[in-house]
């Protein structure tokens, strides 16, 4: 099985009856009054090469050595690898085993944090050789270890999201949790399925959402969604026509540009990544 993007169905032995759960994609079409921003689209700078062998779960560019780190996912095809970005070309790679699915990836005082889906692991490389130092525990919440999606961090904290309404906050050394927030569209409603995750700083994270074709930006303060940023306007530009892709190669994969205000983007087996401003409503200090 694999995490693409098509739709979950729960069946309810109560009321009999199958229920279909499109939350993310119905909270897409709520009022746009609630937004800092009215029907905002994507605006591209730059469109560059991406490898559409991986499967991707989850980006990171890295400064400090002009890398880009993506997160891999699927059962057999799972790893991390180190990326020109310009180019696409792979230069490091490290393979996670067979019965791994892995999932978001963020950088921590020179030290990689990857995530796996259903497996209750953190993976710790070390951001110079991609050598792995250590595999954690996943931390539990409520009696219940959590599944990794996204993962990123705000200086003092990992982000972590599992598919649920809500955010962890985890200690760096201990990967326990110390805060957990709700995530609710400021009508009420709550934000399901949040996957890749990126700090842009202000208490603010750009969020994926899984099958959608929009960002999100929340508030860490109080959980609000903030703005959605429709991407849809990029799916032509791709380098093969988005109607033929597998319903599972989806958007996914988020990372801040530092110095530029500006976001890269890509999907699952997608042949591109895309260079996004950042709406300046999203940077209090530009508003």
């Amino acid at each position: 099985m694999l995490r693409g993007c098509v739709r979950k169905y729960v069946w309810q032995d109560s009321a009999r009856q199958l229920v279909v759960r499109v939350s993310n994609v119905v909270s897409a079409t709520l009022e746009g009054s609630q937004f800092l921003n009215v029907n905002q689209e994507s605006t591209l700078v730059e469109k560059l090469p991406h490898d559409a062998k991986c499967f991707t779960q989850g980006l990171h560019y890295d400064l400090k050595s002009g890398l880009l780190f993506e997160s891999c996912g699927k059962y057999g095809q799972s790893g991390l690898r180190a990326v020109e970005l310009h180019t696409g070309r792979t230069v490091q790679e490290h393979s996670l085993p067979v019965y791994v699915f892995a999932e978001g990836v963020t950088i921590w005082n020179d030290h990689i944090y990857q995530l796996s889906w259903k497996e209750g692991k953190i993976y710790i490389y070390d951001v110079a050789s991609l050598e792995l130092l250590r595999t954690a525990h996943m931390p539990t919440h409520k009696g219940r270890r959590l599944e990794g999606w996204g993962l990123t961090h705000d200086g003092e904290h990992l982000i972590l999201s599992s598919g649920e309404p809500a955010l962890y906050f985890l200690n760096p050394e201990t990967l326990a949790i110390e805060k957990v927030i709700s995530v609710q569209y400021k009508n009420g409603s709550e934000l399901h399925d949040i996957n890749d995750l990126q700090y842009i700083g202000h208490d603010r994270v750009v969020a994926n959402v899984w099958g959608a074709k929009f960002l999100v930006l929340i508030d860490l303060l109080t959980g609000d969604v903030l703005d959605k940023l429709d991407v849809s306007n990029l799916y032509p530009s791709l380098d093969y026509d988005p109607i033929v892709m597998d319903v599972n190669n989806c958007l996914n994969g988020v990372t801040w540009l530092p110095n530029t205000n500006q976001l890269l983007i890509t999907g699952k087996h997608w042949p591109n990544l895309f260079v996004v401003e950042v709406p300046r409503a999203w940077l209090p200090s530009q508003s």
